[in-house]
C-alpha cells in the first residue's frame, strides 16, 4: 500500500519463505485493533506475509482475534493501528473480490427467508444496481449449494436447518462469490466428517483456481494435510505453536 514502509518488518521475512515470483495475497504490518470499552486489544502487532493460493489456517481458542483478524481483512472492521492489504488494495477497495464467511451466531437464523435466498445474498456484489438476479446467478446457486448437499432443500427456511446444515449453507453463500480470498470463520464447527471432507473439497479446489484461502479454527489437526500454513494467536498476538503443533508455510513472525 502507497505510503507504507515495511523494509524492516516481519512480513519481508515472511515474504523470503515463498518464491521470490510469489504474488502476495494478503499483507499486514502491526496491525492493531481494540474494541470500545476494551481493557484488551484484540489485537496487537500482527504481522502476515500470505501468498496467493495458500490455505492458512489461523488458530487461537474463543476471544484470541480470530475472527477480528479475519473481519479486517474483510474490511469490516477498520484497525486503529498499523495497515493491511489484501489482493494488492485495501481490503475495502477488494471487497467485490473476498467472501467473508461469519460464525453462525452472527446470522438472524430466524428471518424469513429460504436457503436459496439466503445463498443468493452472495451474490450481491455481482448483480449491479438493479440487484436482480440473472440465469448466471439463479444457476452459480444451484450449483454451489447442490456442491455442499443441500441441493434439495433449496425452499426450505433457513429456521429448520440443523447446526451442520447451517454451516454448509454460509458456506454456500461465501462459494457463489466465486471470490480469490476466501476467509472463513469456523467453518468446521458443527461438522460432521462429511463435512470436514467436504470443506477438504472446496480448499483444494480454490487453490487449484489460485485462490487463497484463510481458516480461523480452535484446532489445527482437524485441517491436517489441508492447509500450507498456520498463524497462531492468544490474546490478540501472535504466539509459537506448541511443541509437535503444525507449522508449515512461515506466514508471521514465529519460525
Amino acid at each position: 500500500m502507497a505510503g507504507h514502509s515495511t523494509s524492516t518488518s516481519a512480513i519481508d521475512a515472511a515474504s523470503s519463505t515463498v518464491a521470490p515470483t510469489a504474488e502476495i495475497a494478503v499483507r499486514t504490518e502491526r496491525l492493531g485493533v481494540r474494541y470500545p470499552g476494551g481493557e484488551e486489544p484484540a489485537l496487537e502487532d500482527v504481522e502476515l506475509c500470505i501468498p496467493v493460493g495458500a490455505r492458512i489456517a489461523v488458530v487461537g481458542a474463543n476471544g484470541s482475534g480470530k475472527s477480528t483478524l479475519l473481519k479486517v481483512l474483510a474490511g469490516v472492521i477498520t484497525p486503529q493501528r498499523g495497515w493491511a492489504q489484501t489482493l494488492g488494495t485495501s481490503p475495502r477497495n477488494a471487497r467485490s473480490r473476498v467472501a467473508y464467511m461469519a460464525q453462525r451466531a452472527e446470522v438472524d437464523w430466524y428471518f424469513p427467508m429460504s436457503v436459496r435466498q439466503l445463498a443468493m445474498t452472495g451474490r450481491l456484489a455481482n448483480l449491479g444496481w438493479r440487484r436482480r438476479a440473472r440465469r448466471v446467478d439463479r444457476e452459480i446457486v444451484e450449483r454451489e449449494l447442490a456442491r455442499v448437499g443441500l441441493g434439495t432443500m433449496t425452499d426450505r427456511r433457513i429456521a429448520d436447518l440443523s447446526g451442520g446444515q447451517r454451516q454448509r449453507l454460509l458456506l454456500a453463500r461465501a462459494l457463489v462469490q466465486e471470490p480469490d480470498l476466501l476467509l472463513l470463520d469456523e467453518p468446521d464447527a458443527a461438522m460432521d466428517r462429511h463435512g470436514i471432507e467436504l470443506l477438504a473439497d472446496v480448499l483444494d479446489e480454490a487453490q487449484r483456481n489460485g485462490s487463497t484461502a484463510i481458516i480461523a479454527t480452535h484446532a489445527a489437526d482437524r485441517l491436517e494435510g489441508q492447509v500450507d500454513g498456520a498463524l497462531y494467536l492468544s490474546d490478540g498476538r501472535e504466539v509459537s505453536p506448541a511443541p509437535g503443533s503444525f507449522r508449515g508455510l512461515r506466514v508471521g513472525r514465529s519460525r
